[in-house]
């Protein structure tokens, strides 16, 4: 699954089990990442590869599955505002 939101703002669904998601252009100023079925910020762990050009988004309370993988975003830019309940 690989998504590009293009111009505008868009919100990327994170959902536990559904094998993650790629985003190509996410912009944390302007696009969020929906958590749905009861996921909750407090169960993500976000990291970056060490090149800080990939950052992953896992689901620490499912044996930290991979939910998204975001191309040229920084997981510093990440916060609890970037994402919302869908």
């Amino acid at each position: 699954n690989v998504l590009f939101g293009n111009d505008g703002a868009d919100t990327f669904a994170l959902e536990t089990n559904s094998g993650g998601i790629i985003v190509k252009d996410f912009n944390s100023n302007i696009d969020s990442l929906g958590l749905t079925f009861g996921l909750e910020f407090s169960d993500l762990k976000i990291v970056e590869n060490t090149s800080r050009t990939t950052t992953f988004i896992k689901d620490s309370g499912n044996n930290n599955a991979i939910l998204a993988v975001l191309h040229n975003v920084s997981a510093a830019d990440l916060t609890a505002e970037d994402f919302s309940r869908i």
